[in-house]
């Protein structure tokens, strides 16, 4: 009988430190090499084909079809399906949809992906929906233990999601700060304060972010 584990998907971690979750053939050397394959075409919504990955990654097509065929074995089984996670080129629905054999990644869980919607959700509930914004609450946790570089990932991983999000942009000011770059912390903040709207105006800002922006105590400190 095959434990529960064995039904859970697969998973790739892009926040530091960057990790796996596969079920397939593990991976004894040059596993950073294949996580770079992998990450680039989980991130690919309609696939990639071979001269696509060699071109992204810089390695020769002879490598990136061998390291492919690697991380298809890694992978393993996608067990919503009983397919590979990682089909055949010739098999992908992205090669039925483009006509050519394209590499295409399916049921992978990204964090990324999982920032992405969560954060939609937050903001579509308005004020309701600070919880659903999970970023914000990881930098927070590691600014207070002292993990800067951790806290500018998370922002970071964020903002792949919601480049223009006042509030992602916001952590990024504090993350900046705790760097000990108070200036451009202060002009990431009077960016936000002064985005123009489609009127060329500057936006209304929300009470919420009002709120943040009230409690940077240091903004006008010298």
């Amino acid at each position: 009988m095959l434990s529960p584990q064995m039904y859970a998907p697969g998973q790739l971690t892009l926040l530091p430190p960057v990790t796996v979750r596969a079920h397939g053939t593990p991976i004894a050397k040059r596993k950073p090499c294949f996580i770079e394959v992998l990450a680039y075409l989980a991130l690919r919504e309609h696939g990639a084909t071979p001269e696509e990955v060699a071109a992204a990654c810089g390695y020769n097509l002879s490598t990136i079809r061998n390291s492919v065929k690697v991380v298809r074995d890694w992978l393993g089984i996608n067990p919503r399906t009983g397919e590979r996670h990682l089909p055949e080129a010739s098999k992908s629905r992205a090669a039925q949809v483009r006509g050519i054999p394209v590499s295409q990644v399916n049921d992978l869980l990204v964090d990324i992906d999982l920032f992405r919607r969560l954060r939609l959700r937050g903001q579509a509930r308005g004020d309701h929906g600070i919880n659903d914004l999970v970023a914000h609450h990881v930098s927070a946790r590691f600014l207070a233990t002292g993990d800067i570089r951790r806290a500018r990932a998370a922002t970071e991983t964020a903002l792949l999601g919601a480049l223009y999000d006042a509030m992602t942009r916001l952590d990024l000011a504090v993350v900046t700060k705790a760097e000990g770059y108070l200036d451009m912390a202060r002009q990431i903040v009077h960016d936000v304060c002064n985005e123009p709207d489609e009127d060329g105006l500057p936006s209304d800002l929300s009470e919420r972010i009002g709120a943040v922006i009230a409690r940077m105590g240091w903004l006008e400190a010298s």
